[in-house]
């Protein structure tokens, strides 16, 4: 795998910390701001980049002391409290974001002998 460079690297640290946003990680890394939002798509698209990115992610959420299953029961104690305060709107939004987070949105394939077929959840 190639390895990163500084700026490369300073890119995914900025990226990390700055909510996800790929100009203006690609800016704070040293890129031209003209084409900040199209370097920001070209080095995510670099495998050496996005295993860094999952690496500095994975830290933080240690750090942090953050897993999937306290995410989840976290969002299920805010549903249960938005449902008692009858706050709809965030209930549904706790379960969207649960749905999200455990890729209850994504199509599902079946693999069936030779043949692939493809469910979306709407279907099921």
């Amino acid at each position: 795998m190639e390895k990163l460079t500084d700026k490369q690297k300073l890119f995914c640290e900025t990226y990390v910390s700055n909510n996800f946003n790929g100009a203006q990680a690609a800016i704070a890394a040293g890129y031209s701001k003209n084409s900040s939002r199209s370097m920001g798509s070209q080095l995510l698209t670099k495998l050496n980049v996005q295993k860094y990115i999952e690496k500095l992610k994975e830290k933080t959420a240690k750090q942090l002391n953050i897993t999937r299953e306290s995410q989840v029961q976290e969002l299920n104690e805010l549903k249960e409290m938005a449902k008692e305060l009858a706050e709809v709107n965030n209930a549904i939004k706790a379960i969207e974001v649960q749905n999200k987070m455990l890729g209850l949105n994504e199509p599902e394939t079946v693999n069936i002998n030779q043949y692939t077929a493809t469910v979306k959840f709407s279907d099921r």
